[in-house]
């Protein structure tokens, strides 16, 4: 198993290099992606990674 830290700078990778196509959707559409959707995919990616 790999460390949280580790596994949590992985997601945070993913969501850097979307942020601008979160930028372009939101330029678009305003509200596409708010932070309570960006906390949605963090909670789900971690979803009984490191749940006791």
């Amino acid at each position: 198993q790999e460390p949280p830290d580790d596994y949590c700078n992985k997601i945070q990778q993913a969501i850097s290099f979307a942020n601008t196509m979160i930028a372009d959707a939101n330029a678009a559409n305003p509200n596409t992606f708010t932070d309570a959707h960006k906390a949605d995919i963090y909670k789900s990616k971690m979803a009984g990674k490191y749940v006791s």
